[in-house]
């Protein structure tokens, strides 16, 4: 697994992760936010 030390990257990661712990919808809420906090 190649390590990129980019925010973004780290973000998708976190969201990555999250997908097998959090329910779909729980998931759905936090995209939500981090686009409205674009």
């Amino acid at each position: 697994m190649p390590e990129r030390r980019a925010p973004r990257g780290d973000l998708m990661e976190i969201l990555i992760g999250a997908a097998g712990i959090f329910p779909g919808a729980v998931l759905e809420a936090l995209i939500a936010r981090l686009e409205a906090g674009r």
